[in-house]
């Protein structure tokens, strides 16, 4: 990361935080940001924005190590990191490239909408190519079966009240109001019967063909369980791509004219997330307040290899390591 950036963005810190929380770290983390304490902002790991207070901990052997340095001020990070580090190349780089899959039965022209705003409406979806992307706007619910889901322009918003679940294959969701949100991880979408791939890219022509963010933020649930290869439908399936749940293509790559769109995901305990989160070229927004009002910790079992990292909210976030739930690589750690 360098300075320069356009639009205020000026690469430092490459993970950030902003808010009152107390971090927990199982895993390992990495930066290959060169910033150091003297850039403004300082840096290659610190604090965004005035107000904050945040505590780091990590669970040993954990350690957060960089390539640059840093400047404490309100952050506290116990055991100190580890500076002037070697960077570590991206360990999903050499990951198979995404197939082609055709065009979903249920993929709209050329945008999936689902939810007008007014009357609840839950939307099933299938596997397969959504040119254009996704919109759920307020009252609508998109249930994904298992599989790969390739969002070729136009990424996914979700609106205020909007949902996004991963759902069983052998499953149907037919009544919006009379659903229990309860019975989600026990009825809806047990472990190993359940899970999706959402890879995000840009499409071909008209007005939705650019990459769109993946912007799940603000909505009233998102509750998603990783791909898992042997549950996947299409003859496609990827054993290489277990536990990977979002992956934003890498291309085009970020310089001081462009930056590509943010992934969010935000909305404290309303989420239910496991798996690898992989944005090489692209921010990643983690936030939110624990159970909506800053109460019980945010247990997450979440894995980032993303170009920056920001991490925001009122929350106890308590990220635990969990090798059988992530993405198979090499190297020991959370983030790139």
């Amino acid at each position: 990361h360098t300075n320069g950036w356009p639009n205020g963005y000026q690469g430092c810190p490459s993970i950030g935080f902003q808010g009152n929380m107390a971090v927990i770290f199982e895993g390992s983390v990495h930066t290959n940001s060169a910033c150091t304490a003297s850039s403004n902002p300082p840096g290659a790991i610190g604090i965004n924005g005035g107000g904050s207070s945040v505590s780091i901990s990590l669970v040993s052997p954990a350690v957060i190590q960089m390539v640059g340095t840093w400047s404490p001020g309100p952050l506290q990070i116990t055991p100190a990191p580890i500076t002037n580090a070697q960077p570590i190349e991206d360990p999903l780089n050499d990951l198979p490239v995404m197939p082609t899959l055709a065009t979903s039965t249920t993929a709209g022209n050329p945008r999936t909408t689902i939810g007008n705003g007014l009357n609840p409406e839950c939307a099933i979806l299938e596997p397969g190519t959504y040119p254009g992307g996704i919109d759920i706007k307020a009252q609508g619910s998109a249930w994904l079966r298992p599989g790969m889901y390739v969002i070729a322009g136009g990424g996914i918003t979700l609106g205020a009240q909007g949902a996004i679940y991963s759902l069983s294959g052998d499953t149907n969701i037919t009544n919006c109001n009379a659903l229990d949100q309860a019975s989600w991880d026990t009825a809806l979408c047990k472990a190993n019967e359940c899970g999706v791939l959402i890879y995000n890219t840009s499409g071909t022509g008209g007005a939705f063909s650019a990459m769109g963010p993946l912007d799940l933020g603000g909505g009233a649930g998102v509750k998603l369980r990783a791909y898992v290869p042997s549950i996947d439908p299409m003859s496609t399936r990827q054993t290489a791509y277990k536990n990977l749940m979002f992956w934003q293509d890498v291309n085009p790559v970020p310089d001081q004219n462009y930056r590509q769109p943010e992934l969010n995901l935000r909305g404290g305990g309303t989420a239910f997330l496991q798996g690898t989160v992989y944005a090489p070229s692209a921010r990643v927004n983690l936030g939110g307040n624990c159970g909506g009002a800053g109460g019980e910790p945010l247990d997450l079992t979440l894995q980032f290899i993303s170009w920056d990292l920001f991490i925001s909210g009122s929350c106890t976030f308590n990220f635990l390591y969990n090798v059988e739930g992530f993405t198979d690589f090499p190297v020991y750690g959370l983030i790139r």
